[in-house]
């Protein structure tokens, strides 16, 4: 997946069905996974406390973040002004993604199958010049500028979904396992409203 030097003089990167290639393979995993979920309990992994999680996340982000930084040099800007995100791009950052929801998670098929669900809206709206408006995009912001909404797009993705699907928590007050404690560790039903403890994570 590293650039080629055919790439230098090929109209169409070397790599460019890669990502469709993932989406085929990825939609068959979505469905085995679907039956596994069905035999399976939940999965949950409980963090001792809210430190615990924001720290593993806090790591998780990083290697995200040096992934966008990487693919997004200046061989790739090019390509993106007429791919959206390049087949080099999609496929590292699965594979980021992938690789640290597992380190979490310590379960490939959850990493794989959300790893997939983190990067879909990504390839299915940065589609280059099949995207309405896509050049209008590409000329109006810089590769740094276009790596941030990439990222933010990533972030926002597991911080307003993926990590619900795994994340529980012990109330440092009550003992019960809940979805949510705020930043001294209390669950919604512990949480004095009044108070200055911090608010639910």
């Amino acid at each position: 997946m590293e650039p080629q030097l055919i790439d230098y003089y090929n109209e169409m990167p070397s790599g460019i069905n890669v990502i469709d290639k993932m989406n085929e393979e990825l939609d068959d995993l979505q469905k085995k996974y679907d039956a596994l979920e069905k035999e399976n309990p939940k999965l949950q992994i409980l963090f001792n406390n809210i430190e615990e999680f924001n720290q593993k996340h806090k790591e998780m982000y990083k290697e995200i973040q040096k992934t966008c930084d990487f693919y997004f040099d200046d061989n790739e800007y090019k390509y993106m002004k007429d791919y959206g995100i390049t087949p080099r791009q999609g496929a590292h950052l699965f594979f980021t993604i992938e690789r640290e929801l597992y380190k979490i998670t310590e379960n490939k098929y959850f990493s794989h199958i959300n790893a997939y669900e983190i990067i879909k809206p990504i390839t299915r709206i940065f589609r280059g010049k099949k995207s309405p408006h896509w050049t209008k995009i590409y000329n109006s912001l810089t590769k740094d500028e276009l790596k941030d909404i990439f990222f933010d797009t990533i972030k926002n993705y597991i911080e307003g979904d993926t990590r619900y699907k795994y994340a529980v928590f012990k109330c440092h007050q009550c003992g019960e396992i809940d979805y949510y404690v705020n930043g001294v560790n209390k669950c919604v039903d512990c949480c004095d409203p009044d108070s200055d403890e911090g608010s639910v994570e």
